[in-house]
């Protein structure tokens, strides 16, 4: 049996629940208390809370070796809570990255949207969530510019929309096409309304970044950040997202709705119009 001294001066004799030592041979109280130690594992950060204890037991007075078993005792729990919560961190990143991958475009729907009145003074109402999707928080397709099918790579050579004309038609317009008469992708105004009359709010909605758009009545609708689809591959998930309005502008841009969720900022932007983005269609 192996054993462990040290000098401890007028220590209380309960150290370990396990097994203790103590000399009772002398009258006085003994100045070594003994420690039986079993080969036991321990973490680095336990390690550390257990030598601490024992070093500070064997320095100071029975009042002053209370107060500072107190003191670690608080240490220790504090030491032992931090360690779990690494241990579900790193299970959350395990269960992250036992997720399945992400895969653009896959399982839409097309079962017409709630049209959400928000109060707005045009009138126009909007869709609770995207064009292929059958929740607010799904992205739902993406769609380059007057397209109606979604596809695997969005670039200028890929783009069949090849007209000159500066707003869609019906024919043109997936929301239409997808879901019946009365829908339609949002106008250049009708977006820059929603931007003006609207409050946004940065939020998380079933674990999906995106903003809450509150209009003057209190009504809401929630914008996801889904990204947008350059070439091959979907970029910016959870940071930025893109919404299409009807409206070309010049040379190969358009008007977007753009969300930038970094740094709290939503505007009227331009995009390549053959790049994939979002649809929340609009009615009246």
């Amino acid at each position: 049996m192996s054993f462990i001294a040290l000098s401890s001066g007028s220590l209380p004799c309960k150290i370990s629940n396990r097994a203790q030592h103590i000399d009772n041979e002398s009258k006085e109280k003994s100045s070594s208390i003994y420690i039986y130690c079993k080969p036991i594992k321990f973490s680095i950060m336990k390690k550390i809370v257990i030598l601490s204890l024992l070093f500070l037991f064997s320095v100071g007075s029975y009042s002053q070796s209370f107060n500072l078993k107190k003191g670690l005792k608080s240490i220790a729990k504090k030491v032992l809570t931090t360690e779990q919560e690494t241990t579900n961190e790193t299970a959350d990143a395990q269960a992250v990255e036992e997720a399945e991958p992400f895969i653009p475009n896959k399982d839409l729907t097309f079962t017409p949207a709630e049209a959400i009145d928000l109060g707005l003074p045009s009138g126009t109402k909007w869709a609770s969530y995207n064009i292929g999707a059958s929740k607010p928080e799904e992205f739902g397709g993406y769609y380059a510019w007057g397209e109606t099918e979604v596809k695997e790579v969005y670039s200028e050579a890929t783009h069949t929309f090849k007209s000159e004309k500066t707003d869609l038609d019906l024919e043109d317009d997936v929301a239409n096409i997808k879901w019946g008469a009365g829908w339609r992708i949002p106008t250049r105004e009708e977006i820059q309304e929603l931007l003006d009359k609207c409050e946004w709010t940065l939020d998380t909605l079933n674990g999906v970044k995106g903003q809450q758009v509150t209009g003057p009545n209190g009504n809401s609708i929630f914008l996801p950040a889904a990204g947008e689809y350059i070439d091959s591959e979907v970029t910016e998930i959870g940071i930025r997202a893109s919404f299409w309005s009807s409206t070309r502008n010049r040379y190969t841009y358009n008007a977007v709705l753009r969300l930038y969720l970094e740094n709290s900022m939503e505007g009227c932007a331009h995009f390549n119009r053959w790049n994939g983005s979002t649809i929340r269609p609009v009615t009246k």
